[in-house]
């Protein structure tokens, strides 16, 4: 993801936050802003891990998205540190996953996941901004992928 597209995702994600975190200071909305676009990055992988499973689809895109962003570490800083929190958010989003087995509790988790990562843990309106993202970005991503390929037979 260039910085170009960054900045655009974020500024889109920062008009949304605004609105439903108006008491949040600028600095505050700035970084649940962010949090967004590392969601993007975890609901990617979850679709392609549910709609893929072990296939090799799957391992190449992630695989692609991971090597473009090692290339950009290499020769920026700030790249290098967003890969390193994109990595971090991965993982925690991805032990939301491994712990449970119940939707209604694995969503909730991702809020919590959310408003931990956003520094606000016990924020209940941030948790919920975070299930609400995470179901709206789930199912636009599920869409695309399932249209753009074939059936697992």
């Amino acid at each position: 993801m260039s910085k170009y597209a960054t900045t655009i995702a974020a500024k889109r994600d920062l008009a949304e936050v605004k609105t439903f975190l108006p008491d949040f200071s600028a600095e505050e909305q700035e970084r649940v802003a962010i949090e967004l676009i590392f969601m993007q990055a975890f609901v990617t992988d979850y679709v392609l891990w549910k709609v893929f499973q072990e296939r090799p689809e799957r391992n190449q895109t992630m695989e692609a998205f991971f090597s473009f962003l090692d290339k950009t570490a290499k020769t920026d800083k700030e790249s290098r540190a967003i890969n390193k929190m994109m990595q971090s958010r991965l993982r925690r989003y991805g032990t939301v996953v491994v712990a449970t087995d119940n939707t209604q509790r694995f969503i909730d988790g991702v809020g919590l996941v959310f408003a931990h990562a956003c520094g606000h843990p016990n924020d209940e309106k941030l948790a919920m901004l975070g299930k609400i993202n995470f179901a709206a970005k789930h199912k636009a991503t599920l869409d695309l992928v399932k249209a753009e390929t074939t059936p697992i037979a």
